[in-house]
C-alpha cells in the first residue's frame, strides 16, 4: 500500500501501478488509466481473488468516482492489516537511518474508536451542500453523514445541513465581501467543525484552532512524551520546544520538572491561549520558525538548553543547521512527526550533526487511512 492510500502493483516492463481501491493481497483485473515515464495508475475492472483482509466499506460515501468521497481510503482493508501495513511503512523508509538499525521500534499504537473518533473535521461547501472532495479532484462528494466523526459532531452536522438547506449563500457575495472566507485550492468556502464549536454562531471560513483530531491517541502520546521527558528532567533543566501551539505538549515538560522552557510557535492566537494557562516556567512566544533570524533572537536560552521538543507541521524543519550551531549543550530530541517522509529527512540531518535515533513509537491517529503519526527520540552521540 502506498502512502497515499493506493495500492501498488508492479507492471511487467517494470514501472510501478497505483491502484485505488485495491488492497494488499488481491488479485485484480484493470486497466492503465493514465501512463508517466516511471509510474502510471490503474482502474479495477474486476476483483478475480479478493484478499483475505479486503472488507467491504461501512461509509455510504466512498468510491473514487466523481462525487464520491474516497478520505477513509483504507476502509477496505481489516483494521489488523492497516496497523500492518503502517508497520511497514514505518520499517521501509528507517531502511535509510543508519542508526535506526540499534533502535527501538515499536509496533503502531492501535486507536481504541475504529470508528467515532474525530473531533475536528473540515468540510467544504458551495453554498448549499456540505461534503468532502473526490480525490485527486476538486469535485465535491456531498455527504449526509460522517462515521469517522464522533457523534457530538455527527449531530452538528446534521444542524448545519439542514441550515444550508434553508438559507443557503451564494459564494460569488461571499467572495466579494471577504476572498479568505473561500478555499485558495478548490474555490468552495468551508466549515471547520470542532466540539467547541457553537453550532447555532458557526460561519463559512471560520478557521477553528489546532488540536489533535483523536483525544484518545493524543492522550496516549502526552503520558509517552512525559515519561521520556522525565528521564531528562533535573532541578534546572531547560527545555525548548518548538510549534507549540496551545500547550498541548508544553504542559507535559511543566509535568516532567523542567524548570526554564521557552515555547515558541507561529500562531498568535495560540500563544495567547498558551499563555494564559499560566504555567509555571514557561515563556511563550510568537515566531515564525521558518524564518532563520528566531535563533538569533533566542541564542542565550538556545544555548542553554538540553531538550528540544518539536512537533512541526507535515513539511517538518529545516532550520535544524542554524539551532544546533548554537544549541550546544543540546542532549535529547523528543520529534513528533505526522508525516513519516518529513520525519526521515530531518532524522537523517540530526544523525549527520550527532544525534541518534534510539526510540521510535508509530501512533494510528487516524484508522481508516494511511496517515500516520511518529514518537521518536533522538539523542547526543
Amino acid at each position: 500500500m502506498s502512502s497515499n492510500g493506493a495500492g501498488l502493483a508492479r507492471h511487467p516492463d517494470g514501472f510501478v501501478v497505483f491502484v485505488s481501491g485495491a488492497w494488499v493481497g488481491d488479485f485484480l483485473k484493470i486497466s492503465l488509466v493514465e501512463k508517466k515515464k516511471n509510474f502510471a495508475t490503474g482502474k479495477i475492472l474486476e476483483v478475480l481473488k479478493p484478499s483475505a483482509e479486503r472488507v467491504d466499506p461501512r461509509c455510504p460515501h466512498f468510491g473514487y468516482e466523481l462525487g464520491q468521497c474516497g478520505g477513509c481510503a483504507w476502509q477496505i482493508g481489516s483494521y489488523a492489516s492497516q496497523l500492518a501495513e503502517k508497520d511497514l511503512t514505518v520499517k521501509h523508509s528507517l531502511n535509510k537511518l543508519q542508526s535506526a538499525q540499534s533502535a527501538k521500534i515499536s509496533k503502531a499504537q492501535p486507536s481504541p474508536k475504529e470508528w467515532g473518533y474525530r473531533n475536528r473535521a473540515r468540510l467544504q461547501t458551495d453554498g448549499s451542500r456540505l461534503g468532502y472532495l473526490t480525490p485527486q479532484t476538486h469535485q465535491l462528494a456531498p455527504i449526509e453523514d460522517c462515521i469517522v466523526l464522533k457523534d457530538q459532531l455527527r449531530e452538528k452536522l446534521l444542524v448545519l445541513k439542514d441550515r444550508l438547506r434553508r438559507e443557503p449563500f451564494d459564494l460569488a457575495e461571499l467572495s466579494a465581501d471577504d476572498k479568505s472566507l473561500l478555499d485558495r485550492k478548490t474555490g468552495f468556502s468551508f466549515f471547520d467543525l470542532d466540539e467547541d464549536l457553537e453550532i447555532e454562531w458557526a460561519f463559512p471560513g471560520q478557521v477553528m484552532k489546532f488540536r489533535q483530531a483523536n483525544d484518545e491517541q493524543n492522550q496516549f502520546m502526552k503520558n509517552w512524551v512525559l515519561e521520556r521527558c522525565a528521564l531528562s528532567s533535573s532541578k534546572g533543566s531547560t527545555a525548548i520546544e518548538l510549534f507549540s501551539g496551545e500547550g498541548n505538549f508544553t504542559e507535559v515538560l511543566v509535568r516532567a520538572g523542567f524548570q526554564d522552557i521557552l515555547a515558541l510557535e507561529g500562531a498568535p492566537t495560540a500563544v495567547d491561549a498558551l499563555n494564559s494557562k499560566n504555567l509555571k516556567g514557561v515563556d511563550s512566544k510568537t515566531e515564525n520558525l521558518f524564518l532563520e533570524n528566531f535563533v538569533a533572537r533566542h541564542s542565550e536560552m538556545i544555548s542553554k538548553a538540553e531538550l528540544l521538543l518539536l512537533d512541526p507541521p507535515r513539511d517538518g524543519w529545516k532550520l535544524k543547521d542554524q539551532f544546533l550551531a548554537k544549541a550546544k549543550n543540546l542532549k535529547k530530541i523528543i520529534y513528533v512527526s505526522c508525516h513519516m517522509a518529513t520525519f526521515l529527512r530531518d532524522a537523517q540531518d540530526f544523525e549527520r550533526a550527532g544525534f541518534r535515533l534510539v526510540e521510535l513509537q508509530p501512533v494510528d491517529q487516524f484508522p481508516q487511512t494511511p496517515h500516520l503519526e511518529v514518537l521518536a527520540v533522538l539523542e547526543k552521540n
